[in-house]
């Protein structure tokens, strides 16, 4: 009997038995909470499967405009995570314990990395258990607001896509940074170039830290939850204002990072803590 082309297709793959399975499931820091509607599928214990990598998800992370722009990471996240359908709208607090998670799925339990002594600058390569870097994290309240001015500032986890939004915010200030040491250039354009990247970081700041603001509620009972009008409130702040929001954010993110471990040089046996970075380009190389 001939078989249709959706007939075929519609059948089950013989080597269905050979694809990834989930290596291990993990308990999100965030629970769940602040992802956007239909951005993630949550079982009901709580605990989303961590699947392998494939070579499709390698060669994203190896492609550098992927990177930039975070859609790998984006991408390599949805892959590896069925769970979660929008790679872009992940919460910070959940970004670090899923990349740890998707390398041990992928390379194992174990991972090298290397470290520069601050005492004699020697080079050194130690191994790390990644699963106790998991241990560290755990779940972070913003239920809690912040009372200023007579304003409650209640606060959202950051998300992926603003996360990225700092990576390109620091892009831009080293290229600012460059302009001033060309010298091809005028001082006139130099100047004009150096106030244009700054601009550019300025509003990118702002943007930032409005986007960590869920909503305002006023004293009369008024819930101010539009973006523009929160962004509008930043960008209107006095220095001491903004501030007091800026050192609440900056409260937030200690939680989001992972604890430094102890190390010793092996060249002057100095004993020193140092942090373990999870950025896409250098974790899974």
């Amino acid at each position: 009997m001939e078989i249709s082309m959706n007939d075929s297709t519609s059948q089950q793959n013989p080597l269905a038995g050979h694809f990834r399975t989930a290596a291990l499931y993990l308990e999100l820091p965030s629970r769940g909470e602040n992802y956007p509607a239909g951005s993630i599928v949550l079982p009901e214990n709580g605990e989303v499967a961590i699947f392998p990598m494939t070579a499709k998800d390698e060669i994203a992370l190896n492609t550098p405009d992927a990177l930039m722009s975070g859609s790998a990471t984006a991408q390599v996240i949805e892959s590896c995570v069925p769970a979660i359908k929008d790679g872009f709208s992940v919460p910070t607090i959940d970004i670090d314990p899923l990349l740890i998670a998707i390398r041990i799925a992928s390379s194992g339990e174990k991972m090298d990395f290397t470290n520069v002594c601050p005492k004699c600058e020697e080079e050194n390569t130690y191994e790390v258990d990644l699963r106790n870097l998991l241990d560290d994290y755990g779940y972070v309240d913003f239920s809690e607001p912040l009372e200023l001015n007579g304003l409650s500032i209640y606060f959202q986890p950051q998300v992926f896509r603003e996360l990225n939004k700092l990576g390109l915010k620091a892009f831009n200030e080293q290229r600012a940074l460059s302009v001033l040491e060309n010298k091809n250039l005028s001082d006139d354009e130099k100047m004009e170039q150096f106030q244009t990247y700054l601009k550019t970081v300025s509003v990118v700041s702002i943007d930032i830290t409005a986007g960590f603001i869920k909503k305002i509620v006023m004293t009369d009972g008024t819930e101010v939850i539009d973006r523009n009008h929160i962004y509008e409130f930043i960008t209107n702040s006095n220095t001491k204002t903004y501030k007091v929001i800026e050192d609440k954010i900056m409260e937030f993110g200690e939680f989001t990072k992972s604890k430094p471990i102890g190390v010793q040089c092996r060249q002057c046996q100095h004993q020193y803590q140092t942090p373990i970075e999870f950025e896409a380009s250098n974790f899974f190389g």
